[in-house]
This record gives C-alpha cells, sequence and structure tokens, in this order.
C-alpha cells in the first residue's frame, strides 16, 4: 500500500500527484503564486494614479492600463445582476 497526495491546479483544474507532505506544501505555495499572479496581470501590484477628479487610473509594471477593484466589482454585480434578471424571466416561463 502507498500513499500520494493529489493537489488541484484551480487554474488548468488538473490534480497534480506528490509522494510527501513536504512536496504538497511546495506545491500549494506554487499554485498560491502562480493564482495570485495570474489574477494580478503577472505583476503582483498596480501603479495607480489619482486624477484631479478623484478617479483612478490603474497600470500595471509594463505601463499598460488594467481594470481597477471598482472596474471589477462593477463587472461581477451587473454579471449578478443579469444572471438574477435571466433567473427570474425563466422562472416565470
Amino acid at each position: 500500500m502507498s500513499i500520494v497526495y493529489k493537489v488541484l491546479n484551480p487554474l488548468t483544474g488538473q490534480y497534480n500527484t506528490v509522494s510527501s507532505k513536504e512536496e504538497c506544501a511546495n506545491l500549494l505555495l506554487q499554485t498560491a503564486w502562480d493564482l495570485y499572479l495570474n489574477q494580478t496581470h503577472n505583476i503582483p501590484y498596480a501603479e495607480v494614479t489619482i486624477n484631479e477628479d478623484n478617479s483612478e487610473t490603474w497600470k500595471n509594471g509594463s505601463g499598460d492600463i488594467i481594470p481597477s477593484a471598482s472596474d471589477i466589482q462593477k463587472r461581477i454585480d451587473i454579471n449578478v445582476m443579469m444572471r438574477d434578471l435571466n433567473l427570474t424571466i425563466l422562472g416565470d416561463e
């Protein structure tokens, strides 16, 4: 009998197999770091310019404009409202 550890990679949906708890911990840390970088446009900080009208312009380390936290939240809110609207419309049929 043998024991292996399976670690889910949320970026790929695949399980990676390792043979020890230490390898498991290392893989979890690497996966967390990869996920973090994926969600932060491959750089763990953003340069935020506060404009005269108090609006914010977010840029990654390469100077490319990226969505701000509030932009992302607005998109999430719109998606939730659309989902709820679709559920309401479909529920009335």
